[in-house]
């Protein structure tokens, strides 16, 4: 059923004849390609345990709406707004039946660190690997203000708890002497 669906919106956007509606400013293609690795990391956060889950009840949903938006910054003709548009409103409502249907979310346990970094490192590595297919000139910054963004995450947010517990500051008590 996935398969024929992909087929036929690949059938549509090759029968539809596009016109250029609007030519997206030169200044949004780093935002662009920041949210495109997001989508990738998004979703490598769903089908694994990561602090990302413990925010976002569905990171693969939202993965598709910042690929949407990303591609909509990018593109500009009636095909693109239309498919992207339209993949976004459909994660949207599908987040929101969801919810309906499933009720109280319960969040996950937060994963060890070194689950959490090697399902960013992978997500990552995926994105580089579709972006240097693509040839996006502006792909070693975004690539590098993620990555930058991911680490602090997991270094503020992810913490072991025997780590956070020796980098907090223990008071020192000094013996009262009195003055006799």
């Amino acid at each position: 059923l996935i398969a024929i669906s992909l087929v036929l919106i690949v059938l549509g956007l090759r029968s539809a004849l596009p016109s250029q509606l609007y030519v997206p400013p030169i200044g949004s293609r780093l935002l662009a390609f920041l949210l495109l690795a997001l989508a990738f990391l998004l979703f490598g956060a769903a089908k694994q345990p990561t602090s990302i889950k413990r925010l976002l009840r569905h990171p693969q949903l939202s993965g598709v709406i910042a690929w949407s938006i990303a591609h909509l910054m990018l593109n500009g003709d009636t095909r693109s707004i239309l498919l992207f548009t339209w993949l976004a409103a459909w994660a949207a409502l599908e987040i929101m039946f969801i919810n309906r249907r499933d009720g109280a979310w319960v969040k996950p346990q937060a994963p060890s660190w070194g689950r959490e970094a090697a399902g960013a490192v992978i997500s990552l590595g995926i994105f580089l690997l579709v972006a240097l297919q693509k040839g996006w000139r502006w792909l070693w910054l975004s690539w590098l203000l993620l990555t930058a963004f991911v680490a602090t995450w997991l270094l503020l947010f992810n913490v072991p708890s025997e780590r956070m517990a020796s980098l907090q500051r223990v008071p020192v008590v000094q013996d009262h002497v009195d003055p006799e």
